[in-house]
């Protein structure tokens, strides 16, 4: 080996190392200190990086990688409509004629005048109910000669504590946002039916009402109120769930007119998973040898039959037993021959697939949102999952199914009486379109969040790790759930109580883990729905137009929303996306970055830190990525017969603007972006440009990407013409995708340490790096340098073809920049 090669040490660290080793030598105590502290940091340094091989090892290939649900939760912040197919695929999920289709020859066609008595209408499937009824009225009404004077009365309690009428209290849910095109639907169609506890005599309504809908010579019945609170004690659940629905039958024998009733339940009155051959039944369920009404009155007195038969039969929680029991009394009760019963039961009921808007989801979390809200407060870190298709169905896929019950044509009597329709609102278990399993919902929705910052790297990782775990190894759940889940949290609780009895200010008791870990157990609760392979008879197809990818999108938005809701400025929005978020830790964050080598990911801290001393803030635009996002999804699909490359295109305002390209792509690659080489005016001179892009091309074990910034003056447009052929003739590459890249600063004059390192080579590198880190971050030789606030956005991707008009695409590009700019402004 040559001196020239052989490793060597500065005189400064050979006497730092010398004098160490003498003063050990010469006090045995200083030994004492020194050799365990040094060990005990040595077993710190090797976890970190032993987590971070983990977190490389474990899941950079598959968080490379572009996520549909990213591209779909671009789409839905946006506000981008649903398609006219989706609609139409959604009118028909019901019944195959179609529900409106349905509405219009059984109700608009024979002039059938329906007056509704609701219940549970403030709360989430009764809500989604009612609009979509007023949609299919609204509907039918444009095209009807006349207007049916139909009628809802709406069954609500006033709120005392709040001063509240119960009118009062429908007129705010008919101002919230959903039911903005249907106000003239509901001013004269919906009425208030003031109630008062569900549980008394006659639903606590007073004469006035009562006399009210006698005169109203109500047809239909829709009980859509329950409570469903797993926890509430059985005589508290039975009065919610079971009481009301036997109240209104009564009531309604007072009513002549009335002849359907439709009773709102639930999939898992039946506590068993059903099979592929031997699915759950549309029937009821069978309680052997015990009589429905000996266990309700058990659940109102000593609970001593109503406890043995819960744990007969395993019912996994309060709810599911009470409903199952409501639906024997309720069909037992009912007046077969004047009354037409129909119980619909939903299974787990997530946010809307399409109405009233994509992600949809009430004003309280729901059980599938409840869990992702935990997950996003970092309340858990996975969930009981299983790789087969999760029992949820979207509510307004509910909302749809209880329409089709009530106006749907009557089964034909038999014996005089009608018999009991019973329909399970679940996806078919032989649809030949399937629901997403509970593993994918989770991993996809992990990566979505990453992408956007919400989620580091390492918690993705450690969280795809455990739900692996939970799904090779079920047993493992309860000793997870307490390592992973519940300890954390105890001990984060433990400091609160410690800062708070020490009488030490702090914000801990305000973060929103501190604050909803009261909840941090749901997960029990929940295991019997999530954690079992479930399989229900059932004719609801899920249509082709159906995105799973699309639908967990929906679901973050929904947790999102609630977050706002609940924690206001928290959370960033999902229009703008801090890229130098204050309190991370910046190089334990790009050293687990999903990047392809150790090089990229210390290019990126250094470009990070780099910012930091140059920038007030960083946003990336989010919406602006739509297409962009949409087109990364098309080329990971490609990929394995094909490689792609990429060309952020921009325009240089300064010399760092080289380096934030560079950061955007980092901080962006859970979306399927690699840093880019950087070419300028240096490299559009040189002739070798050809040569540099072959090597380039065969640097990327992905898309190859480059950065191209072409300036505005004369002389450089030529230059910009000739190196745009160039890349659209890369070799290696099948096509080249141009990405309109702009960056809006302040910009600033260079000053003359950065000029110099950029003088030869454009693309800065790791030493690059170094050296403008040293000279600006530390030894602030380049100080004052500022781009202020900057703010990043894509314009519309377009193919770069070898046959392209050069100069054509290079005014392309300028134009995008232009329109994108406008657009931010």
């Amino acid at each position: 080996m040559t001196d020239a090669n052989r490793s060597t040490m500065s005189p400064p660290m050979l006497s730092i190392l010398l004098v160490g080793i003498i003063a050990l030598k010469s006090s045995p105590y200083l030994s004492v200190f020194v050799v365990p502290f040094g060990v005990t940091a040595l077993c710190v340094f090797a976890f970190l990086a032993g987590v971070v091989v983990f977190v490389d090892r474990y899941t950079r290939k598959e968080l490379r990688q572009s996520c549909e649900a990213t591209e779909h939760l671009c789409e839905l912040s946006k506000g981008i409509p649903p398609s006219a197919q989706s609609l139409e695929d959604f009118d028909r999920i019901s019944n195959e004629m179609g529900l409106s289709a349905l509405w219009k020859k059984e109700i608009q066609g024979n002039e059938n005048v329906f007056k509704i008595l609701l219940t549970g209408v403030t709360g989430y499937v009764g809500k989604a109910f009612l609009f979509q009824l007023l949609r299919e009225i609204a509907n039918a009404e444009k095209d009807a000669k006349k207007k049916l004077p139909h009628k809802v009365y709406v069954m609500a309690r006033g709120n005392a504590r709040k001063n509240l009428s119960a009118a009062t209290r429908l007129s705010m849910i008919r101002d919230e946002p959903m039911f903005a095109p249907y106000k003239e639907q509901w001013d004269a169609i919906v009425m208030a039916a003031e109630s008062g506890d569900l549980q008394d005599e006659n639903c606590g309504m007073s004469s006035e009402t009562l006399d009210m809908l006698k005169a109203a010579k109500l047809t239909h019945i829709v009980h859509c109120a329950a409570d469903v609170n797993f926890n509430r004690p059985i005589p508290e659940a039975a009065g919610m769930n079971i009481s009301p629905a036997l109240k209104l039958q009564k009531m309604s024998k007072e009513w002549p007119t009335c002849t359907r009733f439709v009773h709102c339940s639930t999939c898992f009155i039946n506590p068993e998973c059903g099979s592929e051959d031997n699915p759950l039944p549309e029937q009821l369920y069978s309680l052997g040898k015990y009589d429905p009404q000996d266990i309700y009155d058990s659940m109102r007195g000593d609970q001593e039959l109503a406890l043995k038969v819960k744990k007969e039969f395993d019912f996994p929680n309060n709810y599911c037993f009470t409903k199952c029991v409501a639906e024997h009394l309720v069909a037992r009760n009912n007046d077969d021959e004047k009354v037409e019963l129909r119980i619909v039961r939903p299974a787990i009921v997530g946010p809307a697939w399409l109405l009233p808007k994509r992600g949809w989801n009430g004003d309280k979390p729901s059980t599938i949102s409840g869990v992702f809200l935990l997950w996003g407060t970092r309340v858990i870190r996975f969930a009981p999952v299983v790789t087969s298709p999760m029992p949820v169905i979207p509510v307004d896929v509910v909302a749809a199914c209880i329409v089709n019950a009530m106006v749907a044509p009557s089964v034909k009597k038999v014996a005089d009486k009608y018999p009991l329709s019973v329909r399970n609102i679940i996806w078919s278990h032989k649809s030949p379109k399937q629901f997403m399993s509970g593993l994918r919902m989770a991993k996809s929705a992990i990566h979505a969040a990453m992408s956007i910052g919400h989620f580091t790297t390492t918690e993705a990782s450690v969280s795809y790790m455990l739900l692996d775990l939970v799904v090779k190894i079920p047993f493992l759940f309860s000793f997870l759930h307490a390592v992973f889940n519940l300890g954390p949290l105890y001990l984060l609780k433990f400091v609160c109580w410690v800062v708070k009895t020490a009488g030490i200010k702090s914000v801990l008791e305000k973060v929103p883990v501190v604050q909803l870990f009261k909840f941090s157990d749901m997960l029990n609760l929940y295991k019997p729905f999530m954690g079992r392979v479930y399989k229900f008879a059932s004719t609801i197809d899920v249509p082709e137009t159906f995105d799973n990818d699309c639908y967990v999108a929906g679901l973050i938005t929904a947790t999102h929303s609630f977050w706002v809701k609940m924690f206001p400025g928290t959370v960033q929005d999902l229009r703008f996306l801090e890229l130098l978020p204050k309190g991370r830790l910046d190089f334990w964050w790009a050293m687990t970055q999903p990047s392809q080598t150790f090089q990229n990911k210390m290019v990126g801290f250094l470009a990070c830190k780099i910012l930091r001393a140059t920038c007030s803030s960083a946003e990336f635009d989010f919406h602006s990525a739509d297409e962009v996002l949409h087109l990364m999804v098309q080329l990971e699909k490609s990929m394995a017969s094909q490689k792609h490359s990429l060309c952020f295109a921009s325009t240089r305002k300064s010399v760092l603007d080289f380096i934030l390209v560079k950061f955007l792509a980092f901080n962006l690659s859970a979306m399927g972006f690699d840093i880019p080489t950087v070419l300028s005016k240096t490299e559009f001179e040189d002739a070798a440009l050809s040569k540099k892009l072959d090597v380039v091309s065969r640097n990327y074990d992905r898309h190859a990407s480059v950065a191209a910034f072409m300036e505005r003056t004369g002389l450089s447009k030529k230059l910009n013409a000739t190196a745009v052929q160039k890349i659209a003739q890369m070799a290696n590459v099948d096509d080249v995708i141009m990405i309109p890249t702009c960056m809006e600063h302040q910009g600033l004059n260079d000053s003359e340490v950065i000029l110099q390192t950029v003088r030869t080579n454009s693309d800065v590198g790791l030493k690059d790096m170094v050296s403008l880190y040293w000279k600006i971050c530390v030894l602030k030789q380049a100080k004052p340098v500022s781009l202020g606030d900057v703010r990043i956005s894509f314009g519309s991707p377009f193919e770069l073809q070898a046959t392209s008009d050069a100069e054509k695409v290079v005014q392309k590009v300028y134009s995008e920049l232009d329109r994108v700019s406008s657009a931010s402004s």
